[in-house]
């Protein structure tokens, strides 16, 4: 996963491994090379921080209840579109 020039992953090899990257699973010895291209590249710097904080608020948006009555009036909803009414 690097290019042999550099011994740092390419752009692309970066991009397609952010989640693997920001989960711990990059192999064995791929953290480092990988930091370092995101510290050296600043438009693949852009792109795992756009990634984390989509993340994040991913993450955060999984935390946030539905209010009782929004809840109640969706199963409603879903139910009467199930039986074939509107």
């Amino acid at each position: 996963m690097t290019d042999q020039r550099t011994d740092l992953p390419t752009c692309r090899e970066v991009v397609e491994h952010l989640a693997e990257w920001f989960e711990g699973g990059l192999p064995e010895g791929a953290a480092a090379p990988f930091a370092s291209h995101l510290e050296l590249c600043p438009p693949c710097a852009n792109i795992a921080s756009t990634y984390h904080s989509l993340a994040h608020l991913a993450r955060a948006a999984l935390d946030v209840g539905m209010p009782a009555d929004a809840r109640d009036r969706l199963r409603r909803v879903l139910a009467a579109r199930l039986r074939g009414g509107h």
